[in-house]
C-alpha cells in the first residue's frame, strides 16, 4: 500500500498551446538546470504535437508534468520541493487510466539507469526490457507497462456466488454497517458508488474504511470510487479521513453534493460494480442490510445513482485542502 502522505495534486490533460509556459519552466528547472540537457534538445518540434499533462497544487500552481508520444511516456519531471510526495505516481496513474480509456495496448519509456527510478516504475507494472543505452548522456533502460497484465486480471470469468452471498444480512447499529464497509469495497473491480448525507464518521471516518478505499482506488489504472453527499458544507468542516484522501487521490476519488430535494432510492447506500451493496436508513436506531451478491437490486442502484451523479455539481468547498 503507498503512503498516505500525498501532496494534493490536481493532475489534468493539458495542450502545449493552452500550457507551454508551464510545461517549459518545470522541464528546464528539473531538465536543464539540474541535469544540463540543453535546452535544443529538451525542448523538440515534438512538443506541439504530444499530448501532455499537468500536476498543480490546488491553488493551480504547476508542479510537475509529462507527456505522450504515440505509447511513449517521457518528460516526466516533478519540482524538487514536490519530489516523494505521491506527484510523479500520481502523473502516471492518470496517464495510463486516459491510456487504457483510449483503448492502447501498452505504455513505454527510457527510465533512468539507477536502482531506485526502475524500482519507481516497477511498482507501477513496468517492466525492464533490453540493455542499458545513453541518452542525452544519461544511461536509461527502456520499462514496458503491457496493459494485457492489467486487462487479465479484470477480465478473468467470475467465480461462482455462493448461496450465502445472496442472502440479505441484517445490520442493526451503525457498528455493524461499519463492519461491512471495509469488507465490501474490496468486492469492487472498477467502482464503488457511495450515497451519504455527510459520509456518517461512526461509519466511514475510520483507518479500516480510509484503508480499503486507498487499497481499492490505487489497484488498477480505471479504479473509481464517486460518492455523492448531501452535506457538503458539514463534510468540509470534519476532518473527516475519506475527505482528505480523496482530495490526494482526486483522479480515482470523486466527491460531487446532491442538488437539494433529490429523491434518493435508500437514505444511504454504497453499492459496487460487482452487485455488493450495502443499505441503512436514517432512523434511530439504524437498521440496514447488506447483501454480496444481488444483481437486481445493485443494478437498481446504480442506475439511480448515475442519474443523481448526473444532476450534482463539484462542491468547492470539498476540494481544497487545508495545509
Amino acid at each position: 500500500m503507498e503512503s498516505l502522505d500525498y501532496f494534493p495534486a490536481v493532475i489534468a490533460p493539458v495542450t502545449w498551446a493552452e500550457q507551454s509556459d508551464a510545461l517549459q519552466a518545470i522541464r528546464r528547472q528539473v531538465f536543464v538546470v539540474e541535469q544540463g540537457i540543453l535546452e535544443a534538445v529538451e525542448f523538440d518540434r515534438q512538443d506541439a504535437a504530444a499530448q501532455h499533462w499537468l500536476a498543480s497544487t490546488t491553488d493551480g500552481c504547476p508542479i510537475g508534468c509529462a507527456r505522450l508520444l504515440g505509447d511513449r511516456i517521457g518528460r516526466l519531471a516533478v519540482l524538487p520541493e514536490y519530489r516523494r510526495r505521491g506527484v510523479g505516481s500520481a502523473l502516471l496513474r492518470r496517464m495510463m487510466r486516459d491510456a487504457l480509456a483510449r483503448g492502447q495496448g501498452a505504455l513505454q519509456l527510457h527510465a533512468q539507469a539507477q536502482a531506485q527510478a526502475l524500482g519507481f516504475y516497477e511498482a507501477l507494472g513496468f517492466e525492464p526490457r533490453g540493455e542499458e543505452f545513453l541518452e542525452a548522456g544519461i544511461p536509461h533502460r527502456l520499462m514496458v507497462l503491457p496493459f494485457r497484465n492489467l486487462l487479465a486480471v479484470r477480465e478473468q470469468p467470475a467465480p461462482p456466488v455462493a448461496e450465502a452471498d445472496r442472502l440479505r444480512e441484517v445490520l442493526d447499529g451503525s457498528a455493524a454497517v461499519a463492519e461491512c464497509v471495509p469488507l465490501w469495497i474490496p468486492r469492487a473491480l472498477r467502482r464503488v458508488c457511495i450515497l451519504s448525507t455527510r459520509l456518517d464518521p461512526e461509519i466511514y471516518d475510520s483507518d479500516p474504511v480510509r484503508d480499503a478505499v486507498l487499497e481499492f482506488a490505487i489497484s488498477h489504472p480505471q479504479a473509481e470510487v464517486l460518492i455523492l453527499v448531501r452535506e457538503p458544507q458539514a463534510l468540509a468542516r470534519s476532518g473527516h479521513r475519506l475527505l482528505r484522501l480523496a482530495q490526494r487521490l482526486s483522479s480515482h476519488i470523486q466527491l460531487r453534493a446532491l442538488p437539494p430535494a433529490c429523491a434518493t432510492p435508500e437514505d444511504e447506500f454504497l453499492v459496487t460494480d460487482t452487485s455488493a451493496l450495502l443499505c441503512w436508513q436514517h432512523a434511530r436506531p439504524l437498521r440496514g442490510y447488506g447483501v454480496r451478491h444481488a444483481p437486481a437490486d445493485a443494478r437498481r442502484l446504480i442506475d439511480a445513482f448515475q442519474d443523481l451523479w448526473n444532476l450534482s455539481e463539484e462542491a468547492p468547498e470539498l476540494r481544497r485542502l487545508a495545509l
